[in-house]
């Protein structure tokens, strides 16, 4: 590490060992530690343009490792001179942000857009993400309407019939297994009197509707009081047995 780097490094530990006194915090030594971390992180990142490829696998792997904790330095990173490091740099971002225990992190969060964020990205890996179902369940009962949209969804898209969502997502509303990868569900009881409690509606390509907006093409089923826009077609053999 570059001696410039070093003295950057120690007047962050004595700013926060500062603050820390004057607050009231926890005691510097706490403080300290994070630096620490911070300083070894940031080898890490040196070692991103190290002349060996080993060397750089190694730091690669053991900066994702990390987590959340590195993106603050490894997002400084990625606007490096060194062409190797801000690429490998930018890798690490999307490798931490799309990892189960940074979304299980930041589903935890305060705001609802980090919350959204986290469902979204869960969402995505699908049944990878199993190991993030429990947490899932427990935020059904998030207080965002959005948030437990988009929970539903994510849960879905892990374990199509999984027992929490039976309420949210009752097979039929899967046309009996007709139907998989649920895109969105659109609150609609008005819609009763026209499609009675239960439509397989088929493929329909809208965008908007109802107040609701970008919704993307798909598979529609109305089962009362929802609708459910499907991705796609099931294999029938996916439900077999359920």
């Amino acid at each position: 590490m570059s001696s410039r780097t070093t003295a950057c490094l120690a007047g962050v530990t004595l700013f926060l060992v500062s603050l820390s006194s004057l607050r009231g915090d926890a005691p510097a030594p706490i403080q300290v530690a994070r630096a620490a971390e911070a300083e070894q992180i940031q080898k890490l990142i040196d070692q991103l343009g190290a002349d060996r490829f080993r060397l750089r696998e190694q730091a690669t792997r053991e900066l994702i490792a990390l987590g959340r904790a590195a993106l603050p330095l490894v997002q400084g990173a990625t606007g490096s001179r060194d062409a190797e490091v801000a690429c490998r740099a930018q890798r690490i971002m999307m490798e931490i942000r799309s990892s189960v225990p940074y979304l299980l992190d930041i589903l935890k969060a305060s705001e609802p857009k980090l919350r959204l964020e986290a469902a979204a990205g869960l969402e995505r890996l699908g049944p990878e993400a199993a190991d993030a179902l429990p947490a899932l369940v427990a935020a059904l009962k998030d207080a965002d309407e959005g948030v437990r949209e988009a929970i539903i969804t994510a849960v879905v898209a892990i374990e199509p019939l999984h027992p929490a969502i039976a309420d949210h997502v009752p097979v039929r509303a899967h046309a009996e297994g007709k139907y998989v990868r649920l895109l969105r569900r659109l609150k609609a009881p008005q819609d009763r009197q026209s499609y009675s409690d239960f439509r397989d509606y088929g493929y329909y390509q809208a965008c908007d509707w109802n107040g609701y907006t970008n919704i993307p093409a798909g598979y529609w089923v109305y089962s009362f009081p929802y609708w459910y826009v499907w991705g796609e077609q099931a294999h029938k053999e996916a439900f077999s047995g359920r």
